[in-house]
């Protein structure tokens, strides 16, 4: 019995001396870096789209956590390799590993797409913001442009001083870094802006406001466009057309917002709400929803503000639009 303990007890010490070998066996450890390179030590990213960098350790199977910059993330921002064309320009992204990095030359370009956006697909255009590039691809359909310049009598007026301007860089609607309007309403009251055009301007030899009774004459045939972004939620933007005097004066007005907006004792509900990602969204609306409300032009009787804005008395509002039209679409 004595010798049957014997041999359990070494049998016992051999599996525990076995256990403890099977322990100290070395592990896999981690291979430091020595250096770090990328796929491509140049990049072209057209504007609002992405490319991907991928960035290599050195030696083979070495690990490490990998950060990754941008010079000048306004022009181009990249997160995890992918880069994202952020407005026209050169910079420069790294990747960086401790001690190592590697850098490669960005270069953004203007053009979004190749293809034409399917609103400058249409015809008979009446332009009230739309940028220089984008309008030359529709020279030959522009009716009327009520586009601001002073030189010649159309006008932005603030009211009162209510309104401060905005920042607009980067992208506009159309992928042009051309800028948009961006209006932030200031300390001074109830806020308003209007695009004013003075009975004297003439367009095509005939004058500019004439223009107008086209849209009166045939209200189903036309759409507004209207592109908007913002980063607030809570608040809500008045927008609208002055149309003749009869004896009133006529008017067709949007709100775009997450309230109610309500001017004057006149409560409207949003046409279009507010998504406060700070990216580009649009609204088509028929003439017929302005008609509706009684909006009118007419020979001879020329309205106020073409096009106007309130932006409510709530500091630090802002307004930003771009891409606004009438025109006729594809069919």
């Amino acid at each position: 019995m004595k010798k049957i303990n014997q041999l359990f007890a070494f049998a016992l010490c051999a599996t525990v001396l076995l256990s403890t070998s099977c322990k100290n066996d070395p592990v896999d450890e981690e291979i430091p870096p020595t250096g770090i390179s990328l796929n491509q030590i140049t990049l072209e990213v057209p504007v609002r789209q992405t490319r991907t960098l991928i960035a290599v350790l050195a030696p083979s199977g070495a690990t490490g956590t990998i950060e990754w910059s941008s010079l000048n993330p306004a022009v181009a921002s990249v997160v995890n390799g992918v880069v994202t064309g952020e407005s026209v320009g050169s910079t420069t992204v790294a990747a960086t590993c401790g001690a190592f990095s590697a850098t490669c030359a960005v270069t953004v370009t203007g053009s979004v797409t190749e293809e034409v956006d399917e609103s400058l697909e249409g015809s008979d255009y009446f332009l009230i913001a739309l940028d220089g590039i984008s309008s030359e691809k529709i020279a030959d359909k522009i009716v009327a442009d009520f586009r601001v310049n002073e030189n010649d009598g159309r006008f932005l007026y603030i009211w009162s001083a209510t309104f401060d301007p905005g920042t607009s860089t980067g992208p506009n609607f159309y992928g042009e870094v051309e800028g948009w309007y961006s209006l932030v309403v200031g300390a001074i009251g109830w806020s308003g802006a209007g695009f004013y055009i003075s009975d004297s301007v003439i367009y095509n030899n005939l004058p500019l406001l004439e223009k107008l009774v086209a849209l009166s004459e045939n209200p189903e045939d036309y759409y507004l466009h209207f592109a908007y972004k913002s980063q607030q939620a809570g608040r809500s933007v008045w927008y609208g057309f002055d149309g003749v005097q009869t004896p009133t004066k006529t008017k067709g007005v949007f709100v775009v917002g997450d309230v109610p907006f309500t001017d004057a004792g006149d409560t409207r509900q949003p046409y279009g709400t507010y998504i406060p990602d700070g990216e580009w969204h649009y609204l088509e609306i028929p003439f017929t929803y302005f008609a509706e409300q009684g909006l009118l032009y007419q020979a001879g009787s020329h309205p106020g503000n073409v096009f106007f804005i309130l932006g409510g008395p709530t500091t630090g509002t802002t307004v930003e639009f771009d891409a606004v039209f009438f025109y006729k679409k594809k069919q």
